[in-house]
């Protein structure tokens, strides 16, 4: 008799998602630029272009996996999905470069958010 694996109750057990690699240049790049408060150009994962972003908090989302939070200020690929709030995993990250412009906190920025209960590296 086979038996199916179980977690608590009758659901199934699922095994947790895996992690990308941490990228430890990549992070001290961004919390660089967050200190300077600079836009960055970054390739993600298999982008054909890059997007200009205003990073925010670079914060562990789960044990291991490390995120960025930022403002897109552009992405060709998509062009209507400018300036707005996005996530990104810091080692999905293909490409970074620091650029010279500088960009201003916006409102809507919310340090207090729950997704950066598990801990921030660095913030605005």
């Amino acid at each position: 008799m086979v038996r199916k694996a179980v977690g608590f109750g009758s659901k199934p057990f699922k095994a947790p998602k895996p992690v990308a690699p941490r990228n430890y240049g990549f992070e001290q790049l961004l919390c660089q630029a967050i200190r300077r408060r600079v836009l960055v150009e970054m390739r993600y994962e298999r982008d054909g272009a890059d997007r200009t972003i205003a990073p925010y908090v670079v914060f562990e989302s789960e044990p291991n996996d490390i995120c960025l939070s930022c403002f897109q200020i552009s992405n060709p690929a998509k062009p209507q999905d400018g300036d707005e709030p996005r996530n990104f995993t810091v080692g999905k990250i293909a490409a970074l470069r620091l650029t010279e412009a500088t960009f201003a906190i916006d409102p809507r920025f919310n340090r207090a958010d729950a997704k950066y209960r598990h801990g921030v590296l660095c913030s605005v």
